[in-house]
């Protein structure tokens, strides 16, 4: 007959390890929740009510100041309705990191020429921008922008935002993106 076996107890988690499971817990509840909005967006109908209906469906992203471009996974088409709005800082520079931008970014500095190999020269530095398709051109998102696809027509594809900023590797912080997108019913 054998007794119970005597078990070490398990080592009490470190605040490390904590962390970063708590992390990973976070980063895949953020993708399915993406997933599910992207999926949502994709079949979104207007109801079937009273004329001038609409549907909305709305995706939280965050845009990494370290990256050049985030998908966001939206597909923008005719008939549709964008808002989006945004918050946080960045810094361009890591030995800098009091000088910080909001997504409106910063003016440039006609005089002496710094940050001129940005993605959009014509777009303040280190602001929010976003692009259609993986070649489109660069536009300003900045705090906020509405996009209505069904007033200027070719504002529709694969919505990708990031930073106007050529070298993003020295970068820190993040935007917060919230992402609106409506159709609305024939009247």
């Amino acid at each position: 007959m054998t007794g119970p076996v005597d078990r070490p107890a398990p080592a009490p988690e470190s605040a490390e390890q904590g962390h970063g499971r708590r992390r990973v817990a976070l980063a895949l509840l953020a993708v399915g929740l993406l997933a599910a909005a992207v999926l949502i967006g994709v079949k979104i109908k207007a109801s079937p009510g009273a004329a001038g209906a609409s549907a909305e469906s709305t995706v939280q992203l965050t845009v990494d100041s370290r990256q050049h471009w985030t998908d966001t996974g939206l597909v923008l088409r005719a008939g549709q309705v964008v808002r989006l709005s945004a918050a946080g800082n960045v810094s361009d520079d890591r030995s800098r990191p009091n000088q910080e931008f909001d997504p409106n970014g910063a003016e440039r500095d006609p005089v002496n020429g710094v940050h001129s190999a940005d993605p959009e020269l014509s777009i303040r530095h280190a602001a929010l921008i976003g692009r259609l398709e993986e070649t489109g051109r660069p536009f300003f998102v900045g705090r906020a922008l509405r996009i209505d696809t069904a007033a200027v027509p070719g504002q529709v594809g694969r919505l990708f935002l990031g930073i106007n900023d050529s070298d993003v590797s020295d970068n820190t912080g993040v935007f917060a993106v919230t992402v609106s997108v409506s159709v609305s019913a024939p009247r």
